[in-house]
């Protein structure tokens, strides 16, 4: 029964982690297309993963672009 528990939470976790993941692409996706400027930067950090916003890597991004 605990082992159910821990999978149930797991998917649940993993359902709401692709939503969010989901909802952020979309929102890069629209900022694209609103922003076309700033797609190189956004199609530089998505080679790195859809988080890497939350990592160094974007620093290092942002700095090479300079």
């Amino acid at each position: 029964m605990i082992m159910e528990d821990k999978e149930t939470s797991l998917s649940n976790f993993n359902k709401k982690r692709k939503s969010k993941e989901k909802e952020l692409s979309n929102k890069i996706d629209k900022m694209c297309k609103d922003y076309p400027s700033i797609k190189d930067i956004i199609d530089e950090i998505n080679t790195y993963g859809i988080y890497a916003c939350m990592n160094n890597v974007s620093s290092e991004i942002f700095e090479r672009k300079k």
